[in-house]
């Protein structure tokens, strides 16, 4: 598959544009960042929240851009340039990239995965699981990336990235014969401001669950189910299937959008509790120890019994969607049992054990909003009742301010002591965001508290408090290679980082 290059036919994916310029040009690239632009490339000038792409527009020119899309006024019109002036230009973005990458999600079964917590791992699992019964996938999530030419790191923070990437990805994914295209789908992706994802078609829509996050952007819980509910949106009509929890608050908008027969819920029951008529797919727990927990799956014409390698149910939580839709995808035949799901590789950053003879455990994850401490400390209280919890944390700056304090809260009713530190305070005071945090944990906390913004020595100070037989959490950065403080991006590798100070106790 080829690229559509022809600017007549891509502009005709526009239809509120006002055109100066001429339309007979050979396009050869696009970008909205001007240092990125070459001759013949369409620039795309973007307002965003640090800079305006319209204050580049010369630069871009300079370096070879023949057609500027832009939405403010312009002063200066350069000869030999085409023009188009849009109310959208994020729209623009997202029409022109899907039909210079000739609409690639129309040749490739995209599926998308969104949710407030999990979507990386289900991304992850189900990425494996298709892997592992010989269907060529490729992937976009924020730990990992694979077009089908192999299995990198991304290294950048953003979950889902701009469009024009995305078109891309898909673009190269058609084109080295994939069956499947797994996207992780955020809520800014989705929404209809940043239109990230406004012109894929999806085959499948995976929801993992929505509490709330984000609300700086979306500003109520509302708007930001409406824009998850932009994965559901854009399923391919008629065929196109989702897969939610069968206890959603959140479902009746999905039915609301497809038809419920094209709906599969699944509900993992409490121990003691029967199957679930009205769910598809009832999971129970069978028997669970360190090595693994066993679920039974069952539906009114399939039944699983799988031993999977994961010691806690906070990882089954975020299997079980992955391997319902491998069995949407698959019949029984394709799915091996024996030693299948032993294959299965943790994924970095995310509930990474280290486990040290003769000191405490190490639990790693990226947790950040309030369900995930919740779901991460109750899945490892239920294993470890009486271990003498340690976390260390801190919160975002410039982002969703109204979550810190219930971090606060959270770890305070499950941890015996909280370590307050830096997660990416960008143009935040440090000691601002940890007062946030602080002001959730009660007057009443009978356990220790440490502030200490530099990560470094908040997690030294940990492995310092922590005896044989305690349990620490580092939460929040995961696999992110960055801490950004006032505007500068520096180094990080918590879990490299962690394994020096292991080595050495006595040194931070």
């Amino acid at each position: 598959m080829d690229c559509c290059t022809n600017l007549k036919i891509l502009i005709k994916s526009i239809t509120d544009c006002k055109i100066k310029g001429t339309l007979d040009r050979d396009i050869t690239g696009l970008t909205h960042d001007s240092r990125n632009c070459s001759h013949g490339y369409i620039f795309f000038a973007i307002q965003g929240i640090h800079y305006d792409g319209h204050d580049y527009i010369s630069s871009a020119i300079d370096n070879g851009a023949q057609v500027i899309f832009y939405s403010e006024s312009l002063y200066n019109y350069f000869d030999g340039i085409t023009y188009v002036k849009t109310k959208s230009v994020y729209n623009s973005i997202s029409k022109i990239s899907s039909a210079y990458y000739n609409n690639p999600s129309d040749n490739i079964k995209v599926i998308g995965i969104t949710g407030t917590d999990g979507k990386t791992s289900t991304c992850d699992y189900l990425y494996q699981l298709l892997t592992l019964t010989n269907r060529i996938t490729s992937l976009l999530s924020s730990v990992w990336q694979d077009n089908g030419s192999g299995k990198v790191r991304n290294i950048k923070h953003m979950t889902t990235p701009d469009a024009i990437e995305v078109h891309k990805f898909l673009f190269e994914s058609v084109n080295n014969g994939c069956e499947f295209a797994i996207v992780e789908a955020s809520s800014h992706g989705l929404s209809n401001d940043l239109k990230r994802l406004a012109d894929v078609s999806f085959t499948l829509g995976i929801c993992t669950n929505i509490t709330s996050d984000h609300l700086d952007f979306h500003n109520t819980r509302s708007s930001y189910i409406d824009s998850k509910m932009n994965l559901f949106r854009q399923l391919h009509k008629n065929t196109g299937i989702a897969v939610i929890p069968h206890d959603a608050d959140w479902g009746s908008s999905v039915k609301k959008i497809i038809s419920n027969s094209r709906i599969y819920t699944w509900c993992i029951l409490e121990k003691g509790k029967k199957v679930l008529n009205d769910a598809t797919y009832s999971i129970s727990i069978d028997k669970k120890d360190t090595s693994g927990i066993s679920i039974n799956v069952q539906s009114d014409k399939r039944q699983f019994k799988i031993k999977t390698p994961f010691p806690f149910f906070v990882q089954i939580s975020n299997f079980v969607p992955a391997f319902i839709t491998l069995l949407l995808k698959s019949d029984d035949t394709q799915i091996v049992y024996d030693n299948f799901f032993d294959k299965i590789k943790p994924i970095p950053g995310r509930f990474n054990i280290m486990e040290r003879e003769g000191e405490a455990m190490i639990i790693l994850d990226f947790a950040h909003t309030e369900n995930a401490f919740f779901t991460l400390f109750t899945s490892v209280r239920s294993i470890y009742p009486h271990k003498n919890f340690i976390v260390v944390f801190g919160s975002a700056g410039c982002r969703d301010t109204l979550k810190r304090e219930h971090l606060g809260r959270i770890a305070s009713h499950f941890c015996n002591t909280i370590v307050l530190t830096d997660e990416d305070p960008r143009e935040e005071d440090s000691l601002m965001i940890i007062h946030d945090i602080q002001s959730g944990i009660p007057e009443t906390y009978p356990g220790t508290i440490v502030i200490q913004p530099d990560r470094r020595k908040a997690i030294h100070t940990s492995l310092q408090l922590a005896k044989e037989g305690d349990l620490i959490f580092c939460l929040g950065k995961g696999h992110e290679t960055s801490i950004e403080n006032n505007g500068i991006m520096y180094p990080w590798d918590e879990e490299k980082i962690i394994l020096e100070l292991c080595r050495n106790k006595g040194e931070a």
